[in-house]
């Protein structure tokens, strides 16, 4: 069996998974895996046929090792059954210009990590949202790179059926950026975080605020993939905790990057923003520099210090001592 069918066969297996939902609540963890491994096979496959000819599948192995012939020419070969993971065919698609929506994608990977942990599967509208993203990564790819129709590689039965749950979501979408967009949001910052938060009960991102016409504080918000009431407070906490997870990664800390954001020292959410200067819950702003030495504050130091760094908090509190 090739890699493309083995992709195929996932990406049936994830809508066949969508449609038991309602039988069988587990189906959602299965189907969310089933799509996103699908969409990897998908890109293996193509990088498999860009690999060059006896190579054994060159560049999608995770080891190779050099090959001499006869003439002296070096070339590469893969080696082992080993292939590449998302990271590695990223780093391959973009060796190749190949231009794929990977922000699309990280948010499947990312509701396939949280569903079986934290988000509530008793709902198969909670992943409608991820069925779009995985539409319109296979739609885009597979027109764009392997010249195909999608609706003849997935089958039109399979393809309809993803094509019905865009339709679904894209109209609730819009309603609910439509609703929000009657309130008002104290930073540009704010009301981006905010437009993509997901239900901390079941990761849908098809929130709506209850009130509207006033500051997207004062009310709180709907999910409509599961009716849960959720407040502002937790709202902004799931925006910020996304947009770390995605934004704020392994390699922003590596290169020496400081926490984005820290416990506000006012309301006590882990909500203040470093860049903008100001908690995205409660909307108050606090000390940067030290009010002693005017050195810059650290995201802790702002947050525990009073106003002042590390090492004039230090010198106060020798001088309370004696």
């Amino acid at each position: 069996m090739t890699i493309l069918q083995n992709a195929i066969d996932s990406i049936h297996l994830g809508i066949d998974d969508y449609e038991l939902i309602d039988e069988n609540p587990k189906r959602l963890v299965s189907c969310t895996r089933n799509l996103f491994s699908g969409i990897l096979l998908l890109f293996k496959s193509h990088l498999a046929d860009l690999s060059p000819i006896g190579s054994n599948d060159l560049y999608i192995k995770v080891k190779h090792k050099k090959i001499i012939d006869k003439d002296g020419n070096e070339s590469f070969i893969g080696v082992g059954n080993n292939t590449i993971n998302f990271k590695g065919i990223v780093n391959k698609f973009n060796e190749f210009e190949i231009e794929v929506e990977w922000e699309s994608l990280e948010k499947i990977q990312e509701y396939r990590n949280n569903v079986e942990h934290y988000f509530s599967n008793e709902n198969p509208k909670a992943i409608q949202a991820i069925l779009t993203h995985g539409f319109n990564i296979i739609n885009d790819f597979v027109r764009a790179y392997l010249n195909e129709e999608p609706s003849k590689l997935l089958g039109q039965d399979y393809w309809q059926k993803l094509l019905d749950v865009k339709n679904v979501y894209d109209k609730e979408k819009l309603e609910c950026l439509h609703t929000l967009d009657q309130n008002t949001y104290f930073s540009a910052k704010q009301e981006i975080l905010i437009k993509d938060a997901v239900c901390s009960n079941c990761g849908s991102d098809l929130l709506k605020p209850i009130e509207t016409q006033m500051s997207a504080k004062y009310t709180n918000y709907e999910c409509v993939a599961c009716n849960v009431e959720l407040s502002f407070e937790q709202v902004i906490n799931s925006a910020v905790s996304i947009d770390c997870e995605r934004n704020y990664g392994y390699h922003h800390y590596k290169d020496g990057g400081s926490d984005p954001y820290t416990v506000c020292p006012e309301c006590g959410e882990e909500t203040y923003s470093m860049e903008e200067g100001v908690c995205l819950c409660c909307e108050e702003s606090a000390n940067h520099e030290c009010e002693r030495c005017s050195a810059s504050l650290c995201p802790e130091e702002v947050t525990w210090n009073e106003g002042y760094c590390s090492y004039c908090m230090h010198q106060w509190e020798k001088i309370q001592e004696e």
